[in-house]
């Protein structure tokens, strides 16, 4: 239950809760109700589940009245925008990002560089990200049964889970991290002597 011992500020899920968290705003193309539905699914299951969907955005009523009408609004939090991204993405079990088309996604990266396992779509540019299963899982987009189905995946094996996350951490920090950025610069400087002759 959440990676530290306590949830941020204003986050009132059980200790125990199994969060399965979201960041983004609350547009149709964020793909937010297919993760409410896929919660829907599996809650008989798993009773624990909770679901914390962090971003403001035009949906907040619409996907609130999708949580009543599937009987899961008591394990549905839609948080708003936060200043506290970081602490609500340690307190997450899983980070899920069920868009229905993506660019980068700074969320899932900021969610891997956390070591949080990630389950995302497999859409625009989220597969140059996320490798499907080496360093997270990958859904068709639209699809709450699919995503159900990694997120319970995910739950019932939970060291591969935590490996998941590790190798998510380690693909962005190697991608992203100062060393990989070192070597950005100098191969920027390296064609530019390249270009004047210099070298």
């Amino acid at each position: 239950a959440g990676a530290v011992g306590r949830r941020p500020k204003g986050v009132d899920c059980p200790p125990d809760a199994l969060v399965v968290g979201s960041v983004g705003w609350l547009t149709p193309i964020k793909g937010h109700r297919f993760l409410i539905e896929a919660i829907a699914r599996l809650k008989p299951s798993h009773p624990r589940l909770f679901a914390m969907i962090l971003g403001g955005g035009e949906l907040k009523e619409e996907l609130l009245a999708l949580a009543v009408q599937l009987g899961v609004h008591d394990s549905v939090r839609l948080l708003g925008e936060r200043t506290d991204v970081p602490d609500c993405l340690r307190a997450m079990d899983l980070f899920v990002l069920p868009s229905l088309n993506e660019g980068m996604g700074r969320a899932l990266v900021e969610a891997m560089a956390a070591a949080r396992p990630v389950i995302a779509t497999r859409v625009g540019g989220i597969p140059a990200f996320v490798k499907d299963r080496q360093n997270g899982l990958l859904v068709p987009p639209g699809d709450s049964t699919a995503l159900a189905s990694a997120i319970a995946e995910l739950l019932s094996r939970p060291d591969w889970a935590k490996e998941l996350g590790a190798a998510a951490s380690q693909s962005i920090g190697a991608r992203f991290g100062i060393p990989a950025m070192v070597h950005a610069v100098e191969a920027v400087y390296e064609e530019a002597l390249r270009e004047t002759g210099v070298a």
